[in-house]
């Protein structure tokens, strides 16, 4: 059960994910630019979303 409940919420994570398709590139460019500086582990700590992506 806790499985199909899992993929549910996957699905709807993908179907946002792909309405947001524009912003997650910004996004991306966004993580370019912190791997670069090397401030993606603080980051990382402070964005619980990004955990679940």
């Amino acid at each position: 059960m806790g499985h199909e409940i899992q993929g549910i919420h996957f699905t709807s994570l993908l179907r946002y994910i792909h309405i947001e398709e524009t912003l997650l590139v910004d996004i991306g460019s966004v993580f370019k630019h912190l791997l670069r500086h090397r401030l993606i582990l603080n980051y990382f700590d402070d964005c619980t979303c990004f955990s679940l992506l």
